[in-house]
């Protein structure tokens, strides 16, 4: 058994970084589900089922979760082949089957609106109980309007923000950080750029894709989330309340939270860079066809052998 069960919900086929962060994510024995969320006609768990198997993670189940009507936030026309057939839509069922096998405690990171999250801890009391870390809300970045992943599905923030499941919010402030943007000249993208692997392959036309119809850069919001989920040192969270107002921006109030107010963005680098790299050969060391006869390897000890093979002991790539 492992340490954790991971759900990753991530509208996943949109700006690239969600689709890093689960390939960062496959390399983890505790993932245990991907959900899409802000679905495209089932497009992006077609996209992350594609993803996963390239990565010889297909043990890990996809469910096409909710959609939101919505089809600009999409950048992978043409990258997944015909042939990756439509994933189950019964997020509730899939849920439940994973709560029903496990006993280990549930980290849910949440790179997209939260419409699932919202109708799983409706459904399923026990969802309560998940660890959550959702990306999400500003103080100040948007003073006329939501922030966007908010904005996606108001009725959903304001159910997961009133359940008492006190999630750790990553707001735009830490996640649209310039300073963490990739674009075609920085290490990140030249990584991928560099590798004969399928896998990286596919996230690098996924990534032209964006960088030629959308925007000239990409975030790191769901790669911070995922590292925020995993408890890493280099980002700091503190207790407060919170509320929505009418239109969705963040105001004081009631809602219990943690809300990320600071990342050592030089110390995030050595984290994510190693990782980045590692992303061709990663399943080759945590897969396993079958369950190990004791259990996995938790995830501490994956990213702690990620450290030593790279020669890096404190986790810093010699960049």
């Amino acid at each position: 058994m492992t340490d954790m069960a991971i759900i990753l919900d991530t509208d996943i086929g949109g700006e690239p970084d969600d689709a890093l962060a689960l390939a960062m994510a496959a390399g983890l024995p505790d993932l245990a589900l991907v959900i899409t969320s802000d679905e495209h006609q089932g497009h992006r768990a077609e996209f992350a089922r594609h993803l996963l198997d390239l990565l010889l993670r297909s043990d890990v189940p996809v469910v096409a979760g909710r959609e939101l009507g919505r089809r600009g936030n999409w950048a992978a026309d043409g990258i997944v082949p015909r042939g990756v057939p439509a994933q189950p839509t019964d997020v509730i069922a899939a849920v439940e089957a994973l709560l029903g096998k496990t006993s280990d405690p549930v980290k849910w990171v949440g790179t997209g609106p939260m419409s699932n999250l919202a109708d799983i801890i409706t459904a399923i009391p026990a969802a309560r109980q998940f660890t959550v870390t959702q990306v999400g809300g500003s103080h100040a970045w948007f003073t006329d309007r939501a922030e966007p992943t908010i904005g996606a599905d108001l009725p959903a923030a304001h159910t997961v923000l009133s359940s008492g499941i006190r999630p750790r919010l990553l707001p735009a402030e830490i996640a649209l950080d310039l300073y963490n943007a990739i674009d075609r000249d920085t290490v990140e993208y030249d990584i991928m750029a560099r590798s004969a692997d399928p896998a990286c392959s596919m996230l690098l036309r996924h990534m032209d894709a964006w960088l030629d119809h959308h925007r000239r850069s990409i975030n790191q919001s769901a790669l911070l989330a995922l590292a925020l989920a995993l408890d890493s040192p280099f980002l700091a969270t503190t207790s407060t309340h919170i509320a929505l107002d009418p239109v969705g921006r963040v105001r004081p109030g009631e809602c219990a939270v943690f809300m990320t107010d600071h990342c050592d963005r030089r110390a995030y680098k050595d984290w994510v860079i190693p990782l980045l790299a590692d992303i061709g050969i990663q399943h080759r060391r945590t897969f396993h066809p079958q369950p190990p006869p004791i259990r996995a390897r938790t995830t501490l000890e994956v990213l702690g052998d990620y450290r030593s093979e790279l020669g890096t002991p404190g986790g810093g790539a010699d960049l």
